[in-house]
């Protein structure tokens, strides 16, 4: 029996879920990180939540033998640290953090959106990057939150590809960093950490207890679609982690980037040969989009992901309970009465399924991802084939 410990860093706290094969949940715990609710955090107290909810929800679990410990990212968190040593020189700046864009980069958004499928928006990696550079020294590294968090539980200096793709500075297509758009941040690639597969084996720590594979790496988000079981084309979700948000799988071929919404890689998985990499795209609001929370905007945004894919979207899973209630539910039922809407109780849960099951791919690359996910039975359901 494989079991999992699958943690969630969120903006104030980390929770931390044990999971086995079977999508049973062993043990659950939080840990609160203290202080006041400022974007510019202390990295050593989200460091601390992360052990401590992960002890905690081993020890609730009655502490079983792990197989493989995952950890999802915030994405556009970033923070300066020393690679050396493993300390921190900056504190984290996270997806409300903004810095100012100079002029001459915003002289050069097509040529991003071109490179990254990606509107630039200062809550998104790259900027934030370039400002902390501009303030660390020659030794420090600045890389994306997750970067320093694996490096502490492993030593590994890694990144997976869907954080990397909120950076504004991968090349969506080729899934490598742009020598390019790092160049209009006045960032050096060779200082960026390796990309790696969402359920690429890293290393190994015993933070948690005795040493075990670090594997299951992937944006929170990304990891809710995954660990809802949204794996093709024409399913999306729609909720927060931290504020409204709306994501939609692509497919294995790059969107155009156009009609408002961003382009981004959903997951990567090596194919079972070990021979290639596979990324699955997706569509995501921008951020304009994010701060829209009219009833209406969740119906837009199916709409021009619509248009975009090419094809409607059949079914959306959307956080609740309070979305039973809302006007924005009972207008999407009345206005795409063939739309299939799965309400859930918990956007972590999720993304901790998803990292479960990400990691279980990294054990074993002949599990395909419909076997390997565990997707929690939505609490209710609406629209098409609702009885089903």
């Amino acid at each position: 029996m494989t079991v999992v410990l699958a943690v969630v860093p969120g903006m104030f706290n980390a929770a931390a879920i044990v999971i086995d094969e079977r999508g049973t949940i062993l043990g659950h715990a939080e840990s609160p990180s203290p202080g006041s609710r400022h974007d510019r955090r202390d990295p050593e107290l989200l460091w601390r939540s992360v052990v401590d909810a992960g002890c905690r929800a081993v020890s609730e679990a009655g502490r079983p033998t792990l197989d493989a410990v995952g950890v999802s990212s915030r994405g556009e968190t970033v923070l300066a640290w020393d690679r050396s040593t493993g300390a921190s020189r900056s504190p984290v700046l996270s997806r409300g953090d903004r810095r100012p864009v100079e002029d001459g980069i915003r002289a050069q958004i097509d040529q991003l959106t071109r490179i990254t499928g990606l509107e630039l928006d200062s809550s998104l990696g790259a900027p934030k990057m370039a400002w902390l550079r501009r303030r660390a020294t020659d030794h420090d590294v600045v890389t994306t939150a997750d970067t320093w968090v694996v490096h502490r539980l492993c030593g590994a200096f890694v990144t997976d590809a869907t954080t990397a793709a909120r950076t504004l500075l991968l090349d969506v297509r080729r899934v490598g960093w742009s020598i390019d758009a790092a160049a209009i941040f006045g960032l050096d690639v060779a200082q960026l950490p390796r990309i790696v597969d969402c359920a690429h084996v890293v290393g190994t720590t015993d933070a948690f207890g005795r040493e075990t594979p670090v594997v299951g790496l992937a944006v929170d988000r990304h990891a809710a679609l995954f660990g809802a079981g949204l794996l093709d084309p024409g399913a999306a979700r729609a909720g927060d982690l931290d504020g409204s948000y709306f994501v939609a799988v692509a497919g294995p071929h790059v969107p155009r980037a156009h009609g408002g919404l961003d382009v981004g890689v959903a997951w990567q998985l090596t194919d079972p040969s070990g021979m290639r990499l596979n990324a699955t795209y997706l569509l995501c609001a921008r951020a304009t989009d994010v701060r829209d929370t009219r009833p209406e905007s969740t119906t837009e945004l199916l709409r021009r992901a619509d248009e975009q894919l090419g094809r409607p979207i059949r079914r959306l899973r959307v956080d609740g309970p309070e979305w039973a209630l809302s006007r924005a539910l009972e207008q999407l039922r009345r206005t795409a009465p063939e739309l299939r809407i799965e309400v859930d109780g918990s956007s972590v849960t999720l993304a901790a399924h998803g990292i479960a099951a990400l990691a279980r791919i990294g054990l074993d690359s002949s599990i395909a991802p419909a076997q390997a996910v565990k997707p929690p039975a939505p609490i209710a359901i609406f629209g098409a084939q609702a009885g089903a």
